[in-house]
C-alpha cells in the first residue's frame, strides 16, 4: 500500500461497482470490475470463498483510492474476480504487511507506521470504505448521486460522457467550470495508465 497526491477529474457513478468492503474472512483483497485496476497483469486461479463455493481468478494488479481527505491510496495485489456480488479489502492481508486497526464508534481505521491510510464507516453490520476508486484520469464515487458542491460553484453534473464504439474508448468532459475544457480518455478493455511500484 502506497501514498501519493494527484489530482483528478472527477467522475460519478450510480451502478455500486465501487463499493469496497473492509473484510476480516477474506484471505485476499477481491475485485470484480477489470476497469478499476491501475496496473493489470492477466493469471488463472481458483480461490475458495466463505460460503465454500471457488471462484475464478483471473488476473491480479494494484487499485488506486482517493480517500474522504483527498489522499491518494495504492492497494496492491488485488485478485481479479469478476463473479463477486462485493469488492473485499482483506484486514488479514492488510494486518500482514504491517498495518494497526481501531473499530470504534462505528469506523474502522486502518494505520501503517502510525499513519491513517484507510477507514471504512459501519453500514449494515459491514465496515464499508469512505473513499473513491480512481479509474484512469477520473474518480469513481461510492454512492454518488452525479452531483456536487466543489470551489463553491454550487451543484452541477460531474461529467458528460459519448463512447466510441469502433475503438472501444470513452471520452468523458469534465461539467465543473474550472475543468470545463479538460479530456480524458479511458479505455474499456486496458488501462492507459500506468502507475510505477512502490
Amino acid at each position: 500500500m502506497a501514498v501519493d497526491e494527484s489530482d483528478v477529474l472527477l467522475a460519478a457513478s450510480d451502478d455500486g461497482k465501487s463499493d469496497w468492503v473492509l473484510d476480516s474472512s477474506s484471505a485476499y483483497h477481491l475485485c470484480r470490475d477489470r476497469e478499476m485496476f491501475s496496473t493489470y497483469a492477466a493469471c488463472e486461479g481458483r480461490i475458495w470463498m466463505a460460503n465454500n463455493t471457488s471462484n475464478r481468478v483471473v488476473g491480479r494488479g494494484s487499485v488506486r483510492f482517493r480517500m474522504a481527505d483527498g489522499r491518494s491510496v495504492t492497494l496492491t495485489e488485488v485478485r481479479h474476480v469478476p463473479n463477486l456480488r462485493k469488492n473485499l479489502i482483506s484486514i488479514g492481508m492488510l494486518d500482514s504487511k504491517g498495518c494497526n486497526f481501531d473499530a470504534s464508534g462505528g469506523t474502522l481505521r486502518v494505520f501503517k507506521e502510525n499513519k491513517e491510510m484507510l477507514w471504512g464507516k459501519k453500514t449494515g453490520g459491514l465496515y464499508r470504505l469512505e473513499g473513491s476508486v480512481q479509474i484512469g484520469g477520473t474518480t469513481v464515487r461510492h454512492g454518488s448521486n452525479g452531483i456536487s458542491e466543489k470551489n463553491g460553484q454550487g451543484k452541477q453534473p460531474l461529467h458528460r460522457g459519448m463512447q466510441n464504439k469502433r475503438r472501444g474508448t470513452w471520452k468523458i468532459r469534465s461539467g465543473t467550470r474550472a475543468q470545463g475544457d479538460a479530456l480524458r480518455y479511458v479505455r474499456k478493455s486496458g488501462q492507459t495508465r500506468v502507475v510505477q511500484p512502490v
